[in-house]
């Protein structure tokens, strides 16, 4: 897991600057903040049904909590199954842009942004 917060927004010349891939990510993670950005979330196939992947996002609202921020936030793809832990886990689709494919070969559609609120207690804990 890659987790940091994020406190400012990007600012516009950034944003049109970017290569046009990049630019509907650089806007959902400016509608997140502030808040404490889980930037990449993995585990290992062997670590199916450990909980390691229900303990990451915890380890991450503890660091957000500690840092004084009351949210959590991460971007997936609509086609990402984790979207189901992230959604039992608490966290609310707030905004969603279309993937800029450029010739990417992807199946998916739209990039969604989770946000959860840390000051309330992970969901199943």
């Amino acid at each position: 897991m890659v987790s940091y917060p994020i406190t400012d927004l990007a600012p516009k010349k950034e944003l049109q600057q970017a290569q046009p891939l990049f630019q509907p990510l650089i806007a959902l993670e400016s509608l997140a903040v502030p808040s404490w950005y889980i930037n990449a979330l993995a585990t290992l196939p062997d670590a199916c049904g450990s909980g390691a992947a229900t303990a990451l996002p915890r380890t991450a609202a503890g660091k957000a909590r500690t840092a004084g921020f009351s949210r959590l936030s991460l971007i997936t793809e609509d086609i990402n199954p984790a979207r189901r832990l992230h959604k039992g886990l608490g966290f609310g689709c707030a905004a969603h842009r279309p993937i800029v494919k450029e010739g990417w070969r992807y199946s998916g559609d739209r990039w969604r942004l989770f946000i959860k609120d840390v000051l309330a207690p992970l969901a199943a804990d």
